[in-house]
């Protein structure tokens, strides 16, 4: 821990690693209650969730303490399969960002609703059940005005 006021700084000795996992089968879960909207909304989702992971990383972190890159250790990308089969990944910044305004431009964004936040209904949905909750996602049926109040 770097004291105020004194000269010196922080010294790693080991690695700053930053991890992140994005979990495509959690996109399969979403609906549009347009059934040939559904593609067009995960596909926006998973456009919107790779420009955040591609995004350039702050590496300012206070006065004085600036991270840099060790370009002897490039960023390691890897997709993850569900049976544990690890490939390489390679994904630009640039081409997240052209994925994503092809999927936007792709996604049918219907009028504008407004709708007012019943929190009763919200605590009896964290009310409920893992069973509850599980059946309720494989339905893949998207929550209604009804249900949000």
């Amino acid at each position: 821990m770097p004291a105020s006021w004194t000269p010196g700084g922080v010294q790693v000795l080991g690695d700053i690693r930053r991890d992140a996992s994005l979990n495509l089968s959690a996109l399969r879960t979403l609906a549009d209650e347009t059934p040939g909207n559904t593609l067009g909304l995960r596909r926006y989702i998973l456009g919107l969730a790779l420009v955040s992971f591609m995004a350039p990383q702050e590496t300012f972190l206070r006065e004085g303490c600036q991270l840099t890159l060790d370009h002897e250790r490039p960023t390691e990308w890897q997709l993850i399969r569900y049976d544990g089969v690890r490939d390489p990944f390679v994904l630009t910044h640039a081409d997240a960002l052209m994925y994503a305004c092809e999927a936007a431009n792709g996604f049918e964004i219907g009028p504008d609703k407004i709708a007012e936040f019943d929190s009763k209904k919200c605590k009896e949905a964290l009310k409920k059940s893992k069973d509850e909750l599980k059946k309720s996602r494989s339905t893949s049926t998207p929550i209604t005005e009804e249900q949000v109040g």
